[in-house]
């Protein structure tokens, strides 16, 4: 668990999935993630029990982002690295009433101090849809710098990275 000012990142857990559903299910949200849809309940499920998952298989992933004020659910922030994806990724997704309150650029700071001062990671990249302009905000304020350019999965991707050195 990682404390912030306005945060509690925890691990999800069962009573997480109704909220999680609810979030994943909006388009607007989910827009710049994956193949740009939104997620049936059936299908978010999946996408829980892979986020799980990928903590049994890796040692690390995505934490659940709890608002401390009102202890809701209101997204989810950390790591990502399946079989042959490009690089160590940090994520995040926020609901988007909690939009323009600097919540995604707090949670991906905590997990990116996480992963260099924890995990050990030399570097950490994030894989941001092209238009995205949010998302390339939180990077940048996060310090991650543009790297890249590409196509991944059929879809243009801008790769920022930061290094523990940066």
């Amino acid at each position: 668990m990682i404390e912030t000012k306005q945060l509690i990142l925890r691990d999800f857990c069962q009573e997480d999935f109704p909220s999680y559903a609810q979030i994943l299910e909006k388009p607007e949200i989910m827009q710049f993630i994956g193949g740009g849809e939104p997620l049936s309940k059936e299908l978010a499920w999946r996408n829980l029990a892979m986020l799980l998952g990928h903590w049994q298989l890796r040692g690390f992933g995505m934490w659940a982002v709890e608002h401390k004020e009102s202890g809701a659910l209101i997204g989810r922030v950390g790591f990502f690295e399946p079989e042959d994806w490009p690089g160590f990724e940090l994520g995040w997704l926020i609901d988007k009433p909690y939009w323009r309150k600097g919540l995604a650029t707090e949670a991906a700071k905590a997990a990116l101090k996480h992963a260099f001062q924890v995990l050990g990671k030399p570097k950490v990249i994030s894989l941001i849809a092209k238009n995205n302009t949010r998302s390339e905000n939180v990077a940048k304020r996060i310090g991650m710098k543009l790297e890249k350019s590409i196509l991944f999965h059929g879809i243009d991707i801008k790769l920022y990275a930061k290094k523990q050195t940066d």
